[in-house]
């Protein structure tokens, strides 16, 4: 019994089928074997021993009628047209004798037969040579023919042939009680049969119905524990059917905005990478103009190099140029002093002196203009030198200005430089950013042809949700008062084993994990 519950509905059935096979084999066997017993002594009765009586009786008939053509020979005018006919009516069945009981040794095969046969031939000899004196006897029509025939006919002929009627009765009582035989022993195999397949036929009904209550219990159970399973499990998928096509339709909402908004980022980035191209561009022209500014300002500050230096050689001429006004006034003065000593002398001298004292005159006047002259240039040449020293310090200074403006074109023109690689780096990472904004847009567009289309699935589900219902329904109906028993068996699962509430299998769309691709075995009852 626990061998049985655990096989499969198909070796249930295979084996209940089996054994209703087996017992209609055995009545099948039993029925044929019988059938064969009978129709082996009807074949023995209708093929054998009713041909044999009847050709029997045909040949005995035969004889009679010769006999009686025989006897009537005796009585007859030879010479008449009945006589002849006699004769022929004779000899006819004097053949026909013969053949009908060549026809019947045919049939004859038993020993008991096969004697009498044996002894009927005998007979017949016998018979057929006293009869064939008595026809010959009697168509030669002589007295002493005449009334050898009679004789015969009432001695020899008669006891040969009342022999010859007791062989054949003999065969024929043998042959009636061999039919009889097989016509008790066919009444026996029928009733034999008749019993024995009734009782096999009962065995088989009780087997059968005995196979059937055990094969429905066996099935039952399970099948209850498959509906319940699948009405359950049906009430779950038409549930999360319906959640699918929800979150499906949100999904493809979603991402109907979502490639929306990727849309106008796409523009916008693609705006972004035009300006920044743009500035790019104008980053790298401000490099070059920064490049040629710093041309210029170090041709400015070698210029200004060169003007320092020709302020320093200006100062030291005029520095020796103000020693040379010193040493001119120098001269005026000691000339001064000379014309005043020689203007003395000459008044000293009188009239011989005043030429003398003129001359003295005149080179003190010549020595104070001179001496003048060299105030003058000293003047000038001191506020000169004053203006070539502040000269000098503002070239120093605008050296000092031009280099400082020097370094920091050179690093401005680092930083422009830098600002070109990285506006070219920002264009790339922006154009690979807006190629990425494009496949995710396709990458959007596609999910929501896919959330549209999962959305279509979960309505499939539904329907095959509801196509499921009706087939447990349907099973329900097959296995009869299925109700209880589905809720028996979703009752007496293991807490485990039930498939969790599908509002709890999935959570809110805001932070949706990966989906459980786990499904549990419906179908556990098989």
């Amino acid at each position: 019994m626990g061998r049985f519950n655990r096989m499969t509905v198909g070796g249930r059935l295979v084996a209940g089928f089996a054994v209703m096979i087996g017992l209609m084999t055995l009545v099948g066997l039993q029925g044929v074997r019988g059938s064969r017993q009978i129709n082996h002594e009807l074949d023995d009765i209708f093929a054998v021993r009713m041909p044999s009586v009847e050709l029997l009786l045909e040949t005995e008939r035969d004889i009679q009628q010769a006999v009686v053509a025989e006897r009537s020979m005796i009585f007859a005018n030879a010479s008449a047209p009945e006589f002849k006919a006699l004769v022929e009516a004779y000899e006819t069945k004097h053949a026909e004798a013969l053949t009908h009981w060549n026809s019947y040794k045919e049939l004859a095969a038993t020993d008991a037969e096969r004697e009498i046969v044996a002894q009927f031939e005998s007979a017949w000899v016998e018979w057929s040579e006293v009869s064939r004196r008595i026809v010959d006897g009697r168509i030669a029509d002589t007295r002493e023919g005449r009334r050898e025939a009679l004789d015969l006919v009432l001695g020899q002929g008669a006891e040969k042939f009342d022999a010859l009627c007791r062989h054949l009765a003999s065969l024929g009582e043998l042959n009636t009680t061999y039919a009889s035989d097989a016509n008790t022993r066919a009444a026996h195999v029928y009733r034999r049969d008749l019993y024995l397949q009734a009782g096999l036929g009962l065995a088989g009904i009780l087997g059968g119905l005995g196979l059937a209550f055990l094969i429905r219990r066996s099935i039952a159970g399970p099948l209850r524990r498959v509906i319940g399973d699948l009405s359950l499990a049906s009430s779950q998928l038409t549930a999360a059917s319906h959640q699918i096509t929800s979150a499906s339709q949100d999904l493809a909402t979603g991402s109907s905005r979502q490639a929306a908004a990727v849309e106008q980022t796409s523009a916008s980035l693609e705006e972004m990478a035009a300006m920044t191209r743009q500035n790019a561009d104008s980053a790298r022209q401000a490099d070059a103009l920064m490049r040629k500014a710093n041309g210029v300002v170090a041709t400015a500050d070698a210029e200004m190099e060169a003007l320092d230096r020709s302020m320093r050689d200006i100062s030291t001429a005029s520095e020796e140029t103000q020693k040379i006004v010193r040493t001119i006034d120098e001269i005026s003065f000691q000339t001064n002093l000379l014309a005043l000593n020689a203007a003395v002398e000459a008044a000293r001298a009188g009239d011989a002196g005043k030429g003398f004292a003129v001359v003295a005159e005149e080179v003190r006047s010549l020595a104070l203009r001179a001496a003048d002259a060299a105030r003058n240039t000293a003047g000038l040449i001191e506020s000169t030198v004053a203006s070539v020293h502040e000269g000098s310090e503002l070239v120093e200074r605008t050296i000092a200005a031009f280099r400082e403006v020097a370094a920091s074109t050179a690093e401005v023109g680092g930083l422009v430089a830098g600002i070109t690689t990285a506006s070219d780096e920002q264009a790339l990472g922006i154009d690979q950013v807006n190629q990425a904004m494009t496949d995710i847009e396709r990458v959007t567009q596609d999910a929501a042809a896919a959330a549209e289309q999962s959305a279509g699935t979960a309505e499939e589900m539904g329907a095959q949700s509801a196509h499921l219902r009706s087939f447990v329904g349907e099973l329900e109906a097959m296995i009869g008062s299925a109700s209880a028993g589905v809720e028996a068996a979703a009752a007496s699962r293991p807490a485990a084993s039930r498939r969790p509430a599908v509002a709890a299998a999935v959570p809110a769309r805001t932070a949706r994990p990966a989906p459980d691709r786990h499904s549990d075995k419906v179908l556990s009852g098989f």
